[in-house]
């Protein structure tokens, strides 16, 4: 499967705010479209994007993936 970014329409539609779908879409161009791999591109969006519950969320299916994710 390719991911191709964040549906903003939907999170928009959900009710999230426009701050915190701007820190969404950081730590997903860190964690899927950066060049570092996924334990830099965690350890990076930890310390570089504010710890939202939505951006923490994020981080942590990534981390806890048992599979992997293709970056």
């Amino acid at each position: 499967m390719k991911l191709y970014g964040l549906n903003t329409i939907g999170l928009q539609r959900s009710g999230i705010d426009e701050g915190t779908i701007r820190e969404l879409k950081r730590a997903y161009r860190l964690l899927f479209r950066s060049d570092l791999n996924v334990t830099q591109a965690i350890e990076r969006a930890q310390t570089e994007i504010e710890p939202l519950p939505e951006v923490l969320e994020l981080i942590r299916f990534v981390e806890a993936s048992e599979r992997g994710v293709v970056i």
